[in-house]
């Protein structure tokens, strides 16, 4: 589990960052309905779970009647086997607050659901998750999503590297590997955030004002 992160972030609808700030309740949900038509431009990713890029060359190209020599595209491709349940949230990290002037957050997250749900205490909500899936007997993995330019990348994929089209997400992700995968969503109760002092809750407008106000007090 990584202890270098200020803060995670889940957005989603209010229904659901409600019970994940009442309750501890995350929804989990398995890595290739990523890639459905059924999510915004910000949750599907059609090369969710992907596992190679080969970058095949050609000899030339003709765009526009420009004929352009030792063109390289991209073929990506998928061999996975498995399909493990995944929970996104975005981090925040030491690097966020030495951008000048620039918003913690980007605007185009607002379209991942109306509600935010800030963890605050990183290390003891992860401790938290790990716990309830050794309980369990689930497999477990974390970490900070790796973002490559598809177009350039040449070689193998994973599950925590994306294209730098999400980059903006600065994505923190779960991994979850149970005994059966029958199920498409995966439910995990950790128990109330809120009344643990773990969590805060507040609509996505209001984020960035939230995340500034609390690192200001935390610093001083």
């Amino acid at each position: 589990m990584d202890k270098g992160i200020f803060f995670l972030i889940k957005f989603g609808e209010s229904e659901f960052m409600e019970k994940l700030h009442h309750e501890g309740e995350m929804l989990l949900q398995q890595l290739k309905m990523f890639r459905k038509p059924i999510y915004n431009t910000q949750r599907r990713d059609i090369y969710e779970g992907f596992t190679h890029i080969v970058q095949r060359n050609l000899p030339s190209i003709t765009i526009n009647n420009n004929v352009i020599k030792n063109h390289y595209t991209p073929i990506i491709f998928n061999t996975r086997l498995d399909n493990p349940y995944i929970y996104c949230m975005c981090a925040i990290t030491h690097t966020h607050f030495s951008r000048d002037n620039k918003p913690l957050i980007d605007n185009a997250c607002f379209e991942l659901g109306d509600t935010a749900v800030i963890i605050k205490n990183t290390f003891l909500f992860l401790d938290k998750i790990k716990n309830y899936c050794n309980q369990n007997k689930y497999q477990i993995d974390s970490g900070h999503i790796k973002y490559i330019d598809f177009n350039k990348h040449h070689g193998k994929l994973s599950l925590f590297t994306k294209s730098k089209d999400y980059e903006h997400q600065s994505e923190y992700r779960l991994t979850v590997k149970t005994h059966s995968s029958q199920n498409t969503s995966l439910k995990i109760k950790l128990g109330n955030l809120a009344k643990e002092g773990h969590s805060i809750i507040c609509k996505s407008y209001e984020i960035e004002k939230q995340l500034r106000q609390f690192f200001s007090y935390t610093a001083h």
